[in-house]
C-alpha cells in the first residue's frame, strides 16, 4: 500500500513538471493576442487558473509586448482591424469654422491609410495643420549670431569656401592689386556663391533655415580672407515683436547691446542736468544751490483760429488761418509727438497762397514722417540771459555787441544830444544831430 502511494506521487509530479514546460515554451510563447487570466467566480471554483497557469499568462503577454515594440507594430498578424498592423495619417487644411474629419484611403500590404482635415483656426495662419484661436506672432525667439569662419588664405579665381548651417552674413577681404608709393591699392573684384546641393551655385542668398555650400570667386588670384557668421533661428530674423498691451521687464543694462531700463534712464537724465532748474520764467544753472548762470524763456505767440483738412487732390495738408493773425518773426512749425514739450520744429516744405484775406499752407502729405502731422504758426518773442557772478577776463576786453539802426537810435533825440554806440563790438561811435541830420564820427 505504501508502495503505491509513492508510485502516484512521483507520477503526479512529472504531470506537474511537463505541465509547466507545456505552457511556458508551446502555449503561451507564440501567442499573436493577449491572453485573458480566468480567475473564476469564486475562491473555490475549480475552473479557475492555477497560479502557474497566471505567471505564464503573465509572462506570455509581456513577452508579447516586448516583440511588439521590437517590430514597431501594434501586434502582428490577425487582429480587429483585419490584419492591419500600421497606420500613415495624412493632414490637409479645412476652411476656418468648418468641423474636422478623418478619410479612410484604403489598405494596402497591411498598411492602413488616412487622411485627417484639420480646419484652419479663426486667426490661425494658413498652411499651418495647426488649430489654434490665436497666432503667435509675438513670440519671441531667442536667435543668436555665431561665427562659423574667419580665414585668410590665398584666393584662386574661384574657391569653394566649406558647407554651413544658417548663414547670416559673409564678408570678404578682397585680394588688393596696384598701388606702391604713394598710391593706395584697389580691391578686386569678387563674388560670392551659394548653393544647396553643392553643384548649382547662385549669387542669391537661399531662404532659412537651410545648409548651404559657399564659394566665392575673385577677378585675381592672391592673398585674401573670408568671415562667415551664421544664425541659430534664421527663420527670425526681420521679426517684429509686438508686445502691445503687455509688459516686459528687465535687468539694467551692462553693455552697449542691452535696453535701459527707466530708473537708468532717469538717473542719466537727472545726472546730466544736475543744477539746472526752472523757476515758471528762467531757467537757471545753480550747482550746489548757487546760481550762476540764467536764462529767461523767450515768449511764444501762436496764430489763433487755425483750420486743417485735406485737399480737394487727397494728397495735401491744407491749413489755414486769417492773413491778420501773423506776427512779425512767424514760423510755420510741425510736430508728431504732442508729447514733447519742444517737439515742434520749423517747417518749410510748404506752398503759401493767399486768398481774401485766408493765408493757407498746402503741405504735401509725403514730406510728414507720418500718416499724421501736427502745425502751428508762432512766433519767438526775445528771451534774456544773465550771469550772478562778475565776469573775469585772462585777456582782452568784452565790448558789448548790439544791433542798432541810424532811425531807431536817433528818433527822440534833441540838438546837442551825443550818444555813443557800436556795432561791431570793437570800435564805438559818436552819434548826434546837426540840423536835424545825424552826424557819426569814431570815439574819442
Amino acid at each position: 500500500m505504501k508502495k503505491i502511494l509513492l508510485t502516484l506521487l512521483l507520477l503526479t509530479g512529472l504531470r506537474a513538471s511537463a505541465f509547466d514546460w507545456t505552457y511556458s515554451t508551446n502555449l503561451f510563447w507564440t501567442i499573436t493576442t493577449p491572453t485573458n487570466i480566468f480567475c473564476g467566480t469564486n475562491s473555490t471554483d475549480p475552473a479557475r487558473d492555477s497560479y502557474i497557469v497566471i505567471w505564464n499568462k503573465l509572462n506570455a503577454d509581456i513577452n508579447l509586448m516586448w516583440q511588439s515594440i521590437q517590430s514597431n507594430t501594434n501586434g502582428g498578424g490577425t487582429n480587429s482591424s483585419g490584419g492591419i498592423t500600421n497606420f500613415v495619417l495624412t493632414a490637409t487644411n479645412l476652411p476656418a469654422g468648418s468641423a474636422a474629419t478623418v478619410t479612410n484611403l484604403g489598405s494596402s500590404g497591411g498598411i492602413a491609410y488616412f487622411q485627417i482635415g484639420v480646419p484652419q483656426g479663426a486667426t490661425g495662419a494658413a498652411g499651418t495643420n495647426t488649430i489654434n484661436y490665436y497666432n503667435l506672432s509675438n513670440a519671441v525667439v531667442s536667435s543668436q549670431t555665431f561665427l562659423a569662419l574667419n580665414t585668410n588664405f590665398n584666393f584662386a579665381l574661384s574657391n569653394s569656401i566649406g558647407k554651413f548651417t544658417n548663414i547670416y552674413s559673409v564678408i570678404v577681404n578682397a585680394v588688393q592689386v596696384g598701388g606702391g608709393g604713394a598710391l593706395p591699392s584697389t580691391s578686386a573684384a569678387y563674388g560670392i556663391l551659394y548653393s544647396t546641393n553643392g553643384t548649382s551655385y547662385q549669387p542669391t542668398l537661399p531662404a532659412a533655415p537651410n545648409v548651404l555650400w559657399l564659394s566665392v570667386t575673385s577677378a585675381v588670384a592672391g592673398a585674401g580672407g573670408v568671415r562667415v557668421t551664421c544664425i541659430t533661428h534664421p527663420e527670425a530674423r526681420g521679426n517684429t515683436n509686438d508686445l502691445t498691451g503687455q509688459t516686459t521687464f528687465v535687468n539694467p543694462a551692462t553693455d552697449g547691446k542691452s535696453p535701459v531700463t527707466l530708473d537708468q534712464m532717469n538717473a542719466a537724465i537727472a545726472n546730466a542736468t544736475s543744477g539746472l532748474q526752472f523757476d515758471g520764467s528762467w531757467y537757471y544753472f545753480a550747482p550746489n544751490g548757487n546760481r550762476l548762470l540764467e536764462m529767461q524763456i523767450p515768449a511764444v505767440l501762436f496764430a489763433t483760429n487755425l483750420s486743417i483738412a485735406i485737399d480737394g487732390s487727397g494728397t495735401n495738408w491744407a491749413v489755414s488761418l486769417a492773413a491778420t493773425n501773423f506776427v512779425k518773426g512767424w514760423q510755420f512749425q510741425m510736430s508728431t509727438n504732442l508729447a514733447l514739450l519742444t517737439g515742434f520744429q520749423l517747417f518749410t516744405n510748404y506752398t503759401l497762397s493767399t486768398n481774401s484775406g485766408v493765408a493757407t499752407f498746402t503741405v504735401p502729405m509725403y514730406a510728414t514722417p507720418n500718416t499724421y502731422a501736427f502745425f502751428r504758426v508762432a512766433s519767438s518773442q526775445l528771451g534774456a540771459l544773465k550771469s550772478d557772478y562778475v565776469h573775469a577776463f585772462v585777456l582782452g576786453t568784452l565790448y558789448p555787441s548790439n544791433t542798432w539802426n541810424l532811425a531807431v537810435i536817433t528818433n527822440g533825440m534833441m540838438a546837442g544830444d551825443i550818444i555813443t554806440v557800436n556795432s561791431n563790438g570793437l570800435k564805438l561811435v559818436d552819434v548826434w544831430l546837426s540840423n536835424s541830420v545825424p552826424i557819426l564820427k569814431p570815439h574819442w
